[in-house]
C-alpha cells in the first residue's frame, strides 16, 4: 500500500520540508474519485497535517525526519517542536513557560520562534520566557530583571515593567546590554593576531557532512556558524577526530586536543566543584598538617567524604538520606546525624585556620579567595573560577545542582589554572548557550586569552559577540539537514590582519 507512490516506511523517513510539498500537491490535484467519502477524508487529513507541518517548517526544524528518534533531537529542536504543538492546539487562556527557548538558535530561527510566540499571545494566551537573547528581550512586552548578581548575591527583582524602562534601572547588569549587546573592548584588544600556521583536515564524513575538507588557522579563535541543523556540530566533531591526521603548514602545531562541552562534571552528589578542579586535594593536605591531625595520624583520605574512616556512617558521606515513599516518588532529606556536613564528629574536630573541612566546602568561591590567598595551587584554581563569573558557587556544590553552562565553565577553569600547557586545540560546542551577555563576555575574554598564549580555539556559535570578535569564521549551509553539510564561507573575521589591511 502506498501514498503518493511512497510506502509508509519511505514516507516516515522523509524530512518534514520534503513531505509538506507532497501534501500540498495532493490537496491541489483532483483525486481518482473527487466526490467520494474516501477522497474527502484524505483531503481533510492532508490539510490538517500540512497545517501542523507548516508551523514546524516556520520554526526552522523542517530538516527533521518524521521518524527521527527523540534521543537524537537537540534540546532546542525539542522545545521548538513543543511550541509547534502548542501553536496548533487551538487553546486559549493558557500560560506557557519556556526556559531559554532561543538556546542554540541562529538569528533567523529566533525570528521564526518569536513569530510563533506572538501567535500564542494573539490567540489569547500568556507566554513567560526565561531568556538572555537581547533581541527576544527587546521584543517582549514586559520584562522582569532579577539580580543584581548571581547565587547568594542575587534573588532580588530589580525591575518589572515595560521593556523600554529597563535602561533606567540602577544596579541592573542587564540594562547595559539591552541596546548594545556587544562590547568588544570587554573581550579582546584591537590588535589583530597572525596565524602561526594551518591545519588541513580532509574527508570529514558523518550524518549530513559528506567528504568535507576544512582548514583551521592555528593560534587563532575560529567560529563555526550557520543555521540550525546545517552540520556545525558534526564538523566540529570531525575536526576533533581528524586533527591527528591533519596536514600542518607553517610553524603551528597542536599537541593536545581538549573538548569542553556542557555535559555534567559528575552524575552523583559526590562530584562537586572542588573535587573536579583538583583544589580539594590541596585543601585536604592542608588539614593533614594541622597539629591535631598529626597527633591522630590522619592522612588526606581521612578528609574525603568518599572514605569510610572520615565520612558520616549514616549518609555515607552524601550529606542527605533517601526517603522511600509508598506510591509516590522517593525524595531526599538532610542527614539527621551530620546535618549535611558529610563527615563524622572526629573528623570535624580538626580545624585549619579555625575552619573544619565542612566549613571550607560551604564557602563560595568569592569567600574562599581571601582564605586561601597564600596557598598558590588553591588560589590559582579559585581565581580561574572567579574570572569566569562563578564566584557565587560553593566549593562543595554537588554536580547535580550545576547547569550545563556552569559545568562547561568549570571545565574551562580547570584548564586555565594550569600554568604551562603544550599547544592545544580547544573545541567548544555553543559555549555561550544559556549565558547572560555579561557572562558571555567573560567567557569569550578567557578564550581569547588562550589564543594570545598560542593555543587554537574552535567553537560552534551563533552569539553576536562571539562572531564579531572572532579571528576566523566558517559558515555551514546553505540549508539544514540534507541541504546543508557544506562549507559555504571560510574567511577572516572582523579582527583579522586581512581585514585591517
Amino acid at each position: 500500500m502506498t501514498w503518493q507512490g511512497l510506502p509508509i516506511d519511505e514516507a516516515n523517513a522523509l524530512p518534514v520540508d520534503e513531505l509538506l510539498p507532497l501534501l500540498r500537491d495532493r490537496l491541489d490535484a483532483p483525486g481518482e474519485e473527487p466526490d467520494s467519502a474516501t477522497d474527502q477524508a484524505e483531503r481533510l487529513l492532508a490539510d490538517e497535517l500540512a497545517s501542523h507541518l507548516q508551523v514546524v517548517v516556520d520554526l526552522g526544524i523542517g530538516h527533521l525526519d518524521l521518524g527521527r528518534s527523540s534521543t537524537s533531537i537537540s534540546s532546542g529542536e525539542l522545545q521548538r517542536l513543543r511550541v509547534a504543538s502548542s501553536v496548533r492546539s487551538g487553546l486559549f487562556g493558557v500560560v506557557y513557560v519556556l526556559d531559554e527557548p532561543s538556546a542554540g538558535l541562529h538569528p533567523r530561527d529566533t525570528e521564526s520562534l518569536l513569530a510563533a510566540l506572538r501567535g500564542l499571545v494573539e490567540a489569547g494566551n500568556t507566554v513567560l520566557i526565561v531568556e538572555h537573547d537581547m533581541a527576544l528581550v527587546q521584543a517582549c512586552d514586559w520584562v522582569v530583571d532579577v539580580g543584581p548578581g548571581a547565587g547568594i548575591n542575587g534573588g532580588e527583582v530589580l525591575y518589572s515593567g515595560p521593556t523600554s524602562g529597563l535602561n533606567a534601572v540602577d544596579g541592573s547588569i542587564t540594562a547595559r546590554y539591552v541596546n548594545a549587546p556587544v562590547h568588544p573592548g570587554d573581550i579582546r584588544n584591537d590588535q589583530p593576531r597572525e596565524a602561526s600556521g594551518e591545519a588541513l583536515i580532509n574527508g570529514i564524513t558523518a550524518h549530513t557532512v559528506q567528504d568535507v575538507s576544512v582548514t583551521i588557522p592555528l593560534g587563532l579563535v575560529s567560529v563555526i556558524t550557520g543555521i540550525s541543523g546545517s552540520g556545525k556540530s558534526t564538523l566540529l566533531n570531525g575536526i576533533g577526530e581528524g586533527i591527528e591526521a591533519a596536514t600542518f603548514t607553517g610553524n603551528g602545531q597542536t599537541q593536545r586536543t581538549v573538548s569542553i562541552n556542557q555535559r555534567p562534571i559528575g552524575r552523583t552528589p559526590r562530584s562537586n566543584l572542588a573535587t573536579y578542579t583538583g583544589l580539594f586535594d590541596h585543601v585536604r593536605k592542608l588539614f593533614t598538617k594541622t597539629p591535631l591531625a598529626k597527633e591522630r595520624g590522619y592522612n588526606a583520605g581521612r578528609f574525603s567524604f568518599n572514605v569510610a574512616s572520615g565520612r558520616c556512617p549514616t549518609c555515607q558521606g552524601e550529606g542527605s538520606v533517601a526517603i522511600e515513599l509508598l506510591f509516590l516518588p522517593g525524595t531526599y532529606s538532610t542527614c539527621p546525624d551530620c546535618e549535611g556536613s558529610r563527615y563524622n564528629d572526629e573528623t570535624l574536630e580538626v580545624r585549619w585556620n579555625d575552619r573544619t573541612i565542612a566549613d571550607v566546602l560551604s564557602l563560595t568561591v568569592d569567600d574562599a579567595i581571601p582564605v586561601f590567598k597564600d596557598e598558590q595551587p588553591v588560589a590559582r584554581a579559585l581565581a580561574a573560577l572567579q574570572t569566569l563569573g562563578l564566584g557565587y558557587l560553593r566549593l562543595g556544590q554537588p554536580a547535580t545542582e550545576l547547569s550545563g553552562g556552569e559545568a562547561q565553565r568549570i571545565k574551562l577553569a580547570t584548564e586555565l589554572q594550569t600554568e604551562r600547557r603544550a599547544p592545544t586545540l580547544y573545541l567548544l560546542d555553543e559555549p555561550t548557550s544559556g549565558l547572560h551577555p555579561a557572562d558571555v563576555h567573560r567567557l569569550l575574554a578567557q578564550l581569547h586569552r588562550l589564543a594570545d598564549a598560542g593555543h587554537t580555539v574552535v567553537m560552534v556559535e551563533h552569539d553576536e559577540a562571539a562572531l564579531s570578535t572572532a579571528d576566523w569564521q566558517i559558515e555551514m549551509g546553505p540549508g539544514a539537514g540534507k541541504r546543508g553539510g557544506q562549507i559555504v564561507r571560510s574567511e577572516p573575521g572582523a579582527n583579522s590582519p586581512e581585514l585591517y589591511s
